[in-house]
């Protein structure tokens, strides 16, 4: 029944509630005119009733389609490789990425593709804890799912069981297929010709399989963000194969994600200095080595909606939007659903997305989110934008709470997500309810210093002043959290010990991070209060 009205709600502000007190509204209106005119007669009462019902109805019927409530009418697929042995985990995540590659990106309108790999996004290893990738399946749900088991079979030899699973329930026999280390595409192709009848493998792969194991391991690096060391095993694997690493696609990606890297470590630059930096010149081989081996290659590479989207973000690196926005574009048109598409769409001028009728970053982010819930990263990001926005009241700061509760629900264990609701309820002011948000998250992680932290400012605005200073000094042992140090003056002060007080709050200001360090600036304002309380020389 929740669903329901959920669904006739959509993302109208006020939803089905606000449709059905307006209807109940207009029905009060019109009866009151029937008992209390006699101008106003019977038939004049349906008339109007029924005729402003109906305008009523399709004004929200137009108000509900533009806010169309998609995250109830989408459907998900996806293939999902578990090892018995950790020692057999390279060939789970070659099966993993080389059928997810030959899989269709959607079926429908509503019906996509949901890789195993974005669980990397949650932070969650399929491998080391599948009870938790299992929990999200079921609870997502992702309704249909390729499922491979690799262990090791009594004759010794590696194998692959496969069976397709809908709504949890086994709907194929159980399929064995040996893995030839030596050829283990082989194993790849034999699943393809089983399971195309019902389930969406694409007929033409594009980028050719990786066999070498330091491969295997050089994606699966890339995959979970980790991309100096793709970058690294990539060049490793090729050097010592002898392959041609400039013909090699995953080689240049690598690179890419590794510039990215080099960029953010290098801070900032004189933007008079013209010398090309260790980052550019690494994007730039990387892209030009892509844009020759699309061209080579008779343009069989633009069908891939990876391939065409790393291009784009090469451009982005280097904040070239228009020459991004023709390959970021053709990514979109060919896999809609691919959150890592869309996060690279944010990037460019909201009059660059018209074309695909979207509006901007934020709506942008807020459909990755709706086709992976799981992504911590933008979350975090998205709700720290409705909040910084509108920090209490109106619809943002109850959809930050809706994505953060479903994120929850699907992944429990995140410490991350648990200090940022225990933060919102901070900035609504619900102190008791912050606290235990705050507490489950240090349950999760208790050497996280901004949890201790965030808890003392909890106990601090309960003006419980003992737990408040007992969390401040353990985010203080942990790392020597600054803020802290100016809570701690602020309790000081209140408890009338100013000289204590004064220790702290001149301790933060000489560790002031910058100009606009507003925490600083308070403390100088504690500073100056207790000088005067203590009757000294107020320095000018």
């Amino acid at each position: 029944m929740k669903q329901l009205l959920d669904i006739l709600s959509g993302n109208v502000p006020g939803g089905i509630y606000l449709y059905l007190v307006l209807f109940a509204t207009l029905f009060f209106i019109f009866f009151y005119f029937y008992k209390t005119s006699e101008l106003f007669t019977r038939r004049h009462f349906i008339r109007w009733f029924v005729g402003s019902w109906v305008v009523l109805t399709l004004l929200y019927a137009y108000v509900w389609w533009r806010n169309f409530p998609e995250e109830y009418f989408l459907k998900r697929y996806s293939i999902y490789v578990q090892a018995h042995s950790p020692e057999d985990n390279q060939w789970a995540y070659f099966l993993r990425d080389e059928l997810s590659e030959r899989t269709a990106p959607q079926k429908n309108r509503w019906t996509y593709f949901f890789p195993q790999r974005w669980f990397y996004y949650a932070r969650l290893d399929c491998q080391a804890d599948s009870a938790r990738c299992l929990h999200v399946i079921q609870t997502l749900p992702i309704e249909t799912v390729l499922w491979i088991q690799v262990a090791t079979n009594t004759e010794g030899a590696l194998e692959a069981e496969v069976v397709l699973r809908e709504n949890g329930q086994d709907v194929y026999e159980r399929q064995r297929f040996r893995i030839d280390p030596g050829n283990p595409f082989a194993t790849v192709q034999k699943i393809i010709e089983w399971g195309k009848n019902w389930f969406p493998f694409r007929e033409n792969a594009v980028l050719a399989p990786l066999p070498d194991p330091l491969q295997i391991r050089a994606r699966d690096a890339f995959y979970r963000g980790e991309y100096e060391q793709s970058y690294r095993l990539f060049r490793q694997a090729l050097s010592k194969s002898g392959v041609d690493t400039n013909a090699h696609p995953w080689y240049q990606f690598a690179k890419i994600r590794y510039a990215l890297v080099l960029k953010a470590r290098q801070g900032w630059v004189n933007p008079l200095n013209k010398e090309e930096q260790p980052w550019q010149r690494l994007n730039r081989q990387a892209r030009n080595t892509l844009l020759r081996i699309l061209k080579e290659s008779n343009g069989r590479y633009m069908d891939n909606p990876f391939y065409n989207m790393m291009i784009g973000e090469s451009f982005i690196l280097e904040e070239r939007f228009h020459d991004a926005e023709i390959f970021l574009e053709n990514a979109y048109i060919q896999a809609p659903f691919d959150v890592d598409i869309l996060e690279n769409l944010s990037h460019l001028h909201p009059s660059r997305l018209e074309n695909l009728k979207l509006k901007n970053k934020y709506q942008v982010w807020q459909k990755a989110l709706t086709y992976c819930p799981i992504y911590e990263e933008l979350l975090v990001k998205y709700v720290e934008f409705l909040l910084n926005v509108h920090p209490i009241q109106g619809d943002p700061p109850i959809i930050a709470r809706q994505l953060m509760n479903r994120y929850l629900a699907l992944n429990p264990g995140s410490p991350t997500i648990w200090n940022l609701l225990g933060k919102y309820y901070l900035m609504i002011r619900q102190y008791s309810q912050a606290v235990a948000v705050f507490q489950k998250a240090d349950s999760l992680n208790p050497r996280n210093s901004l949890t201790k932290y965030n808890l003392g400012v909890a106990y601090y605005n309960l003006r419980n002043y003992t737990k408040a200073e007992s969390f401040f000094r353990q985010a203080i042992a942990i790392d020597d959290y600054l803020d802290a140090h100016l809570y701690l003056g602020e309790i000081y002060r209140e408890q009338g010990d100013c000289q204590r007080a004064l220790r702290e709050f001149r301790y933060r200001v000489a560790h002031k991070t910058g100009p606009d360090d507003a925490y600083a600036y308070e403390a100088m304002k504690g500073i100056r209060d207790c000088l005067k309380k203590l009757g000294m020389p107020i320095p000018q």
